[in-house]
């Protein structure tokens, strides 16, 4: 049962706390049994499971059955196609003459609605906000990463100013921690927090103060979307869940006393499938007992494709269940601020040797397979590809050091194909696969169907693993005997090991083709998915507003 705990110093005020007990002048959360006497000991809910839609069903032919009349997803979030901003890769690549990069700010803008997430994964845990902001002369160097200090050119201001100019959706990582050489204590790290809530009102209005879907030049683009911290029980110094809920506790709860229409985003327990032997399940009931009264959801991190897509979203349905036992939050919004394809690091040699798996065709599907995943999990509200940056094994967007030339991986072509297919409603489908490639995962191709709320226009994107063309049977009875002029956009290669790289900067990137398809008296249609690809049909012929060097 819930109870009210006034803080015996006044620094949070009255707290409304599930599990805090106050011990000498301090909130701490007790463990063991006393934990489950503060946080209740009711009898679990109902297990929560993956919609069926995510499963794929093996089988020798691919075959994709549609009901065009029911809706499996109603109003797919455009924030599941966003990124993650580390401030200083973002910088060292893609700032130049106090901007961004003209060619950067065209190739985001087709992912409008995109939430965007600064300062960035490891490096919130010591950003000093305070020498991001205000005139650049006056911004002090901090700790960037690589035991280099850096001025924040790119700062918080500047990452608003972008957001706009690419119609994107602003996320902060707060820092919970402190700098670089100064770790805080509670009373620094509420004050530091919510000295940039409040610079972030001043700036743009309190976080429900805009109507727009995302934010746009010339308009305010208020901050809604608080993380608090970033995998703070992962590496040296980790956290433990005791740590990590007063500390998130006692910020959040102060933040939200100066707008109370801020969505906090808690962190769920990194790495699940590590076998460190860590107490994921116990840190991850922790987070929703001890938080799940004041955030708005949590932060998931997964990166494949050495675990499986199924793999990870199977983990994801765990720490779903974890987070709602005992608890009354039992359909948990999910943040997936990070994901991205993990490169398999060699037995021997440099691990750099395979930085190229994360941005190359193989990269690129195994981003494009777990998209799809998410579109169809209700209660995955934003998904960030990591990293927007040019630094390290993840970068959207490579540099040529010899001539600073900036230009897109074969990841960017992907989701701009998959953006294309972004409708309103995902409807339900059923999907037999072949699995030729042996993924673990199990199967060659994944699907999703979509189709505006007025159901005038439809999509069907695809992923195909293998390295054969996939004859695929699109199976729609309500369909029988209908044509339909469509056209088809997708990415596709000779081999996963496909890239873009000096020299061959656009050897991958996203074709488009007209075709039509028609379904037989049975509401059966043949279509081919390329080998090795990312695809989206379009079911009605579309006109790219943006252009887009």
């Amino acid at each position: 049962m819930a109870f009210v705990i006034d803080f015996i110093d006044g620094v949070l005020g009255t707290m409304r706390a599930i599990g805090m007990m106050r011990r000498n002048g301090t909130v701490c959360l007790m463990s063991g049994v006393l934990l489950n006497l503060i946080f209740g000991s009711t009898a679990a809910i109902a297990a929560w499971h993956l919609p069926q839609s995510v499963n794929i069903e093996l089988s020798q032919q691919v075959q994709i059955e549609v009901d065009p009349d029911e809706v499996a997803r109603s109003s797919v979030p455009a924030g599941l196609f966003g990124f993650n901003i580390p401030w200083m890769s973002f910088q060292r690549g893609y700032w130049r003459k106090e901007q961004v990069r003209p060619k950067v700010i065209a190739w985001l803008k087709p992912f409008y609605g995109a939430v965007y997430r600064y300062p960035g994964g490891e490096v919130s845990n010591w950003f000093e906000w305070q020498k991001a902001v205000g005139p650049m002369a006056l911004r002090d160097k901090q700790y960037a990463n690589s035991g280099r200090y850096e001025q924040a050119e790119f700062g918080f201001d500047e990452f608003l100013d972008f957001v706009k100019a690419v119609n994107g959706v602003p996320l902060v990582t707060v820092n919970l921690r402190g700098s670089r050489k100064n770790v805080w204590g509670d009373a620094d790290a509420i004050q530091n927090n919510i000295a940039w809530v409040r610079y972030s009102i001043d700036r743009e209005g309190v976080a429900n103060s805009s109507s727009l879907p995302f934010c746009q030049v010339d308009k305010k683009c208020p901050v809604q979307l608080w993380e608090l911290g970033n995998e703070l029980d992962w590496g040296k110094d980790a956290w433990d869940f005791e740590r990590y809920v007063n500390r998130a506790y006692k910020v959040g709860n102060e933040m939200l006393g100066v707008d109370p229409s801020l969505k906090l985003i808690a962190q769920l327990a990194t790495a699940p499938w590590s076998k460190k032997g860590r107490p994921t399940r116990e840190f991850d009931k922790a987070i929703g007992r001890g938080l799940g009264g004041i955030v708005h959801g949590y932060a998931y991190h997964p990166y494949y494709d050495g675990l499986s897509i199924t793999a990870v979203n199977s983990h994801l349905q765990s720490a779903i269940n974890d987070l709602s036992y005992n608890n009354a939050n039992a359909d948990p919004n999910i943040f997936v601020t990070e994901h991205a394809r993990w490169p398999k690091k060699p037995i021997s040699g440099d691990w750099q040797d395979s930085w190229g798996q994360t941005g190359n065709l193989g990269g690129a599907i195994s981003v494009a397979d777990y998209q799809l995943s998410q579109m169809m999990i209700p209660n995955v509200r934003a998904a960030m590809w990591h990293a927007l940056g040019a630094w390290g094994p993840w970068q959207l967007f490579y540099v040529n050091p010899s001539n600073d030339y900036v230009y897109p991986n074969v990841v960017y072509w992907g989701l701009r194909v998959l953006r294309k297919g972004l409708l309103d409603d995902a409807l339900k489908i059923q999907i037999l696969s072949s699995n030729v490639s042996r993924y673990r995962g199990g199967y060659d191709v994944r699907a999703v169907f979509m189709r505006t709320r007025d159901s005038k226009r439809y999509s069907l994107m695809t992923v195909n693993r293998s390295a054969i063309e996939q004859k695929t049977r699109l199976n729609i009875p309500k369909w029988a005997g209908r044509t339909f002029n469509a056209r088809h956009y997708f990415i596709t290669g000779n081999s996963k090991a496909d890239a873009n790289e000096e020299g061959e900067e656009n050897r991958v990137v996203m074709q488009d083709r007209p075709m039509v398809i028609r379904f037989d008296k049975n509401g059966q249609a043949m279509i081919n998915l390329p080998a090795f690809s990312v695809s989206s049909f379009l079911f009605e012929p579309t006109i790219d507003l943006v252009k887009v060097p």
